[in-house]
């Protein structure tokens, strides 16, 4: 031990300095990792981008070779890329035709820009009785449950089962300053709900429209575009038939498509439906058997819910795990409201003309 003050303070001073040796030491060490680390990343950038330059150098040359065996086999080369055209726009085409019409209405238009964003659209009848039975299943959330036979709304293409009713007539349906609201119980509300519903259809003056305003639906299913033929290795052909009607939010949609799936089969228990809001397209993945949509070879090719769900129909998917469509709408991040969209789409409209 030191025997003095001043041998301490050179001890002192000897153990401060070997302590800042050693950080220096370790400092150094670090950046020594770090450069290593980066090293490397670069040494990985360089190599996938070395790997992508001879990828896409054997994409042209395949090019390359196919135009020469098309030129040898005297086959119009501008034709057949017009023909590709031609398919791309069909895609597209069948991805906006959400009621599978064989038509685009500036509603699907407007949805097909809008992406996610929610928007509605107002359907006016001209007599009380149109055939829409409505329900609350949930506290505020009124749809149609039925609609009768030859009646009005039957004959109404754009209104369907599942519809959103967010008004009638301008009004949003808020039964909470109706007497004796607090006391309800939850069952007893929606239940009011519909009763007050009924109650302002039958007090809408006999000339006037009768103005249902409804939440415009992210997807539409029919008779004509419902089913997914899915052929599962070891298994077989399954048909995935979805219920016709509106479904106003992807969740609603992947919920029924998931247990649809996971039923067609014993090996697909553990079958995953996912609905990518960034990417805005659909995918299916087994995590078990390797499956195909079988699009163009299925039993059910004329009903194919492939393009409602972002998926080119030209052709059968590739046996896999995992199958993802293309996004089935363009969001123009504009932010504006269901009115301003309208205005867009008719310029558009216009401008094409």
């Amino acid at each position: 031990m030191p025997n003095s003050s001043e041998e301490f303070d050179a001890e002192e001073a000897k153990l401060v300095a070997q302590r800042e040796k050693k950080k220096k030491e370790l400092a150094k060490f670090k950046a020594g990792i770090e450069n290593k680390e980066k090293h490397s990343a670069k040494i990985a950038k360089l190599k996938k981008e070395g790997e992508d330059a001879l990828a896409a150098k054997k994409e042209h040359e395949k090019e390359r070779v196919k135009t020469l065996k098309m030129q040898r086999q005297g086959k119009d080369i501008l034709d057949i890329n017009n023909q590709v055209d031609t398919l791309m726009a069909f895609e597209s085409f069948s991805v906006m035709d959400v009621d599978s019409s064989g038509s685009i209405s500036l509603r699907e238009l407007e949805r097909y820009l809008g992406g996610e964003a929610p928007y509605d659209f107002v359907e006016r009848f001209y007599e009380e009785d149109t055939g829409m039975v409505f329900s609350c299943k949930q506290l505020g959330d009124v749809r149609i449950e039925k609609i009768e036979s030859k009646s009005p709304a039957d004959c109404t293409d754009s209104v369907t089962v599942g519809l959103k009713l967010l008004a009638f007539n301008g009004d949003p349906l808020d039964i909470s300053q109706l007497k004796g609201y607090d006391s309800w119980n939850e069952a007893k509300k929606r239940e009011e709900t519909v009763r007050y519903l009924i109650h302002v259809i039958k007090d809408n003056p006999k000339e006037d429209p009768y103005k249902y305003t409804f939440l415009e639906p992210k997807y539409i299913f029919s008779e004509y575009n419902n089913i997914l033929d899915m052929d599962v290795e070891k298994v077989g052909m399954k048909a995935i038939i979805i219920p016709p009607g509106s479904y106003n939010n992807h969740e609603d949609v992947l919920l029924v498509m998931q247990t649809l799936c996971r039923q067609a089969s014993p090996k697909m228990g553990k079958f995953k439906v996912a609905y990518d809001r960034d990417e805005m397209s659909w995918s299916f993945e087994s995590n078990g058997p390797d499956f195909k949509f079988a699009f163009k070879s299925g039993p059910n090719k004329n009903s194919t819910a492939g393009p409602v769900l972002g998926f080119s129909t030209q052709a059968d998917t590739e046996f896999d795990d995992e199958q993802i469509g293309r996004p089935r709408c363009m969001d123009l991040g504009m932010m504006i409201s269901p009115a301003q969209l309208n205005i867009v789409v008719n310029d558009l409209v216009k401008e094409g003309k």
